[in-house]
Order: structure tokens, then sequence, then C-alpha cells
């Protein structure tokens, strides 16, 4: 079915499987987002969350960056490493280097079992790195200072990519200390 939207251009008219939510977010924008439910129990629920953090919004509660930063927490982190090595393609770098970085984030991330944004910890990496310098019978047979600070660059790097496209607010594996590639 063909309608006339607001500027007067044609639309065609659909129906989806899933509902759709249509409300004002913290900045009275009107949003139509799709719930991903096919319940309208279910599609009402994900309403009054929408609706409710649009609310906190208004209130002063989060700002609205904050509330930008929350729509990335439901997004795989294995998109968004796949959208940062696309940013590394584009700048142009080095196709070894690339792959390399891509083989560190998704080793560390299934090692540590991080799903989500929200999933990065910075203890976590922490011990993931420790863990590998004492892999072998001897400390020596582990896993170098300086390869460890590959893996700990490629996450810091990550982090920062994250916050610079509004996908973090700060970035939480920062303060991760860096090995001593001289001892």
């Amino acid at each position: 079915k063909v309608t006339t939207g607001r500027n007067g251009a044609d639309r065609i008219v659909i129906q989806t499987a899933t509902y759709t939510a249509k409300y004002r977010d913290g900045q009275g924008i009107l949003r139509e987002k799709a719930t991903g439910c096919r319940t309208k129990d279910g599609a009402l629920s994900v309403e009054r969350d929408l609706v409710a953090r649009s609310e906190k919004v208004k209130a002063g509660i989060l700002t609205p960056e904050e509330d930008r930063i929350g729509d990335h927490q439901v997004t795989l982190l294995s998109n968004h490493i796949d959208a940062y090595i696309d940013h590394q393609n584009t700048k142009g770098l080095n196709k070894a280097r690339i792959d390399s970085t891509r083989s560190r984030l998704e080793g560390v991330a299934d090692d540590c079992e991080w799903k989500r944004l929200a999933d990065l910890n910075a203890s976590k990496l922490e011990r993931w790195l420790v863990d590998r310098q004492q892999e072998g019978a001897r400390e020596e047979d582990g896993m170098s200072a300086g390869n460890r600070n590959e893996y700990r660059g490629a996450w810091v790097g990550f982090g920062n990519w994250c916050v610079k496209t509004g996908r973090l607010l700060n970035n939480p594996l920062a303060d991760v200390p860096r090995a001593d590639a001289k001892a």
C-alpha cells in the first residue's frame, strides 16, 4: 500500500513480523524503534524502557551522551570489533598489523568470555596477561613482556576508539599497566 508521508513524499506501508515503538526521546525528538518483539505485551515492555530512559535524560539523571551510549551496550562485542577493524582498514594501516589486532582482540574476548562492551574489565585483562606470562613450566617459557604489551595495546586502542566513536564514556582498560620489557 502506498501512502503520502509528512514531507509529501510517497511511502510504502508494510506489515512487519515485530512491533515498532514510537516515543519521544530525552531531547523531545519523535523516534520509531524496532522492538524485536512479536507480542504486543513484549513490545509495550520495551517501549516502557525506552520512555523511562528518555525521562531520565529529561530529569538530568542521564546525559544525552550517556543515553546514546546505552544503545551500543546491546550490540555484540564482535560487531564492535568488526567496526574497529573497518576503521583501521580505512586508515590504511598495514594488513598484517590489522590481522594481528583482530586476532588479539578476538582471542582475549573469547578467553575472558566478553560478549558486550559492558563486559570489558581491566582486572580480567590484567589476569589474562599474567596467566600468559606464566604458561610455561618456567617463567621464561611464557609470553614475553613485549608481546603482552602488544595485546594490551590492541585493547587500549580499541577502548580509546570506542570512546572516540561514542560507544563508551571512558576506556575501562586504559589503566592496565604495561609490562616491563627491559626486565
